[in-house]
């Protein structure tokens, strides 16, 4: 769980998919990106194969925590947020 002055996950830009970072006191201290998968992604050709819709999935495509805040749950908030995105992206066939 994140400490007293953290915040949960936000939505930044729409530069990808979609894009949180998490802040503990107002400061930065993780990011996680969603992104379309692409072409010459092995997860591609994962999906092609199991005959998974390509267009309806997404890639985690980054996730670091700053290692001052690391043990403090924002991994996993990312996580579970970026999940719950993928989920409902998958879901509306965005």
């Amino acid at each position: 769980m994140p400490k007293t002055g953290s915040s949960g996950p936000t939505p930044t830009s729409a530069r990808r998919r979609s894009q949180w970072v998490s802040r503990i006191d107002g400061h930065p201290v993780g990011h996680v990106a969603l992104t379309r998968p692409g072409d010459r992604e092995d997860a591609v050709e994962i999906m092609a194969q199991r005959g998974m819709p390509v267009e309806r999935s997404a890639v985690v495509a980054r996730l670091f925590v700053l290692p001052a805040a690391r043990g403090r749950g924002v991994g996993g908030e990312l996580m579970r947020t970026v999940a719950v995105a993928a989920s409902d992206l998958s879901v509306k066939g965005q």
